[in-house]
């Protein structure tokens, strides 16, 4: 199971990758499910616990598979698809930070999983 926080979330806020925000996104997403995607068990559970979260919550696989169908998709695009993609990948980014990163290098290492977060949407995209 994967934790993500939809109330803080790093939004980019320049087409570089290079400087980003913390931004409350939970209602923009829920609108984004409630409106894109088909209702459901899982996309209920999902919008209730966004509701009701504080900070991070737990998703499941399936709930995993439910967020990436917005990008996937092309439901979302632009600075919110990055910010879920960082959200959804960033047990990768806290297992190439290190102490005393510049803000540069860690906006660096933050687009790098941001990048290969869509290079594997596209590889998976092909092979279907």
């Amino acid at each position: 199971m994967k934790k993500i926080n939809m109330k803080q979330m790093r939004v980019f806020t320049d087409s570089y990758r290079e400087k980003y925000l913390l931004v409350d996104m939970s209602k923009g997403f829920m609108n984004a499910i409630y409106a894109s995607l088909p209702s459901s068990s899982i996309t209920r559970s999902l919008l209730q616990r966004i509701r009701e979260s504080e900070g991070e919550i737990e998703i499941t696989s399936a709930e995993e598979s439910v967020l990436l169908s917005l990008v996937g998709g092309e439901k979302i695009n632009g600075l919110p698809a990055d910010a879920l993609l960082f959200e959804l990948n960033k047990g990768k980014f806290e297992e190439r930070y290190r102490e005393g990163m510049s803000v540069d290098e860690e906006c660096g290492v933050m687009r790098d999983v941001v990048d290969e977060a869509y290079n594997e949407m596209e590889n998976v995209n092909k092979q279907e």
